[in-house]
């Protein structure tokens, strides 16, 4: 650190990531992590491109109002000095700046934020961490590869917490685990580094090897059951195996149901189109509302738990990647559609397959702001009208929320 390095930044704006931006005195952009807008810092520029900068916090000289003590020291929680509330404000921000932005739609039609029961703490029952060479439990520091051992984490749940106690110390070897927990189910997902694994410690747990393919389940069932309980449909169980992608815990998982069905507005003489579905988190009370529901999954484990899921119902089951399917015409027209598509968005191909079936409703989800919204650019150039955004906050003291958009067929 030098004097020249050192500068007084007024914090204007906010980044999708997390972090505050300001200006240097030369007028190019910053972006100081751990501030909030409308705050004075004093930080260190670190990293100096054309056109921006990055610096670390030195000292607050101005203080915003909401900032806070930090409710989490572990380097996942990085939004956790600001309080919670003014968090929700701050997302509710970047979705409105990224879809006006990257989308080109102004002044987008964007909900406050929704929040599941369980918030802002001990709502996470699934975790994906990493290990140090001794087995320590950690998760890697914001923008770098160093690994901070951790033994506690407020967004977890004590079932998830007394999982990494378990685990925590004995996978030396091991590159990262996944670790789900219900109250009393434990699943680990262990993924091999280059110093081979040790025996698994006891515990009453089921796990399994990641390497190519399908897990390999070494111990126990290989899933867990996680309890679903929405206030708009009865409660509800689904089978979740190692390799199945799953929400953040169950509490988030019952209000994004929620607010779904809210959007989808479902008839009984309904065709429902479930793509990118999983295990059947939307399928499944989406199955108890319409006359029938199509449920699509490339992932081969998410589809075996997705057949035992809808055992019960009537849901036609493929196991295809969606735009492949699409493709080849498999689509009701007409339907009403879910999408829930992985981090990376949907992409303009598959929304242009999915719009020449003319949907009557589409409900977006998104766990990606920037990804929303270019896949809303592509649903507007297929003269789809935006309806509504709702947030939902599965990620308190993180940067990461989840965006439910409603669109219509435009006129």
């Amino acid at each position: 650190m030098t004097n020249a390095d050192i500068q007084d930044i007024e914090i204007t704006g906010w980044t999708h990531g997390g972090e505050g931006v300001g200006h240097l005195n030369d007028g190019r952009a910053v972006f100081v992590a751990g501030t909030i807008p409308g705050e004075t810092v004093r930080a260190d520029v670190t990293v100096k491109q054309k056109r921006f900068a990055r610096a670390n916090l030195v000292d607050v000289l101005e203080s915003s109002p909401h900032r806070v003590a930090p409710a989490c020291t572990c380097p996942g929680c990085v939004l956790s000095y600001i309080d919670p509330n003014h968090q929700l404000a701050l997302k509710r921000r970047t979705i409105i700046e990224q879809v006006e932005r990257i989308g080109h739609i102004a002044d987008p039609p964007v909900d406050q934020p929704v929040t599941p029961t369980a918030w802002p703490t001990g709502y996470r029952a699934t975790a994906r961490v990493v290990l140090t060479d001794d087995g320590r439990i950690g998760f890697s520091a914001n923008k770098s590869h160093e690994i901070v051992p951790i033994d506690r984490c407020v967004t977890f749940t004590p079932s998830l917490l007394r999982l990494v106690e378990t685990m925590d110390g004995h996978w030396a070897g091991a590159e990262m685990l996944r670790l789900l927990a219900t109250d009393t189910e434990h699943l680990v997902e262990v993924y091999p580094g280059e110093g081979g694994l040790p025996s698994a410690p006891d515990g009453d747990y089921t796990y399994a090897i990641v390497t190519v393919g399908e897990p390999a389940i070494m111990r126990g069932s290989g899933h867990v059951t996680m309890p679903i309980s929405p206030s708009s449909v009865p409660p509800f169980a689904l089978q979740v195996s190692a390799g199945s992608f799953f929400q953040s815990g169950p509490s988030p998982a019952a209000t994004l149901v929620d607010v779904v069905l809210e959007a989808a507005q479902v008839q009984p003489d309904d065709d429902v189109v479930d793509l990118y579905a999983g295990v059947g988190l939307f399928t499944l009370p989406l199955a108890r509302l319409a006359r029938h529901v199509t449920s699509v999954e490339s992932s081969q484990t998410a589809t075996d738990d997705a057949v035992a899921n809808l055992a019960d119902t009537s849901v036609t089951v493929y196991h295809d990647d969606c735009t492949d399917w699409l493709k080849n015409g498999y689509c009701p027209p007409g339907a009403v559609v879910v999408l829930d598509p992985p981090r990376s968005g949907a992409g303009d191909e598959t929304i242009q397959l999915l719009a020449a079936t003319s949907p009557q409703r589409v409900v977006h989800v998104a766990c990606d702001v920037a990804a929303l919204a270019r896949d809303l650019a592509s649903w507007v150039k297929a003269g789809y009208h935006l309806e509504r955004i709702t947030p939902v906050d599965m990620f308190a003291h993180t940067a990461h929320i989840e965006a439910v958009a409603t669109l219509t067929l435009g006129e």
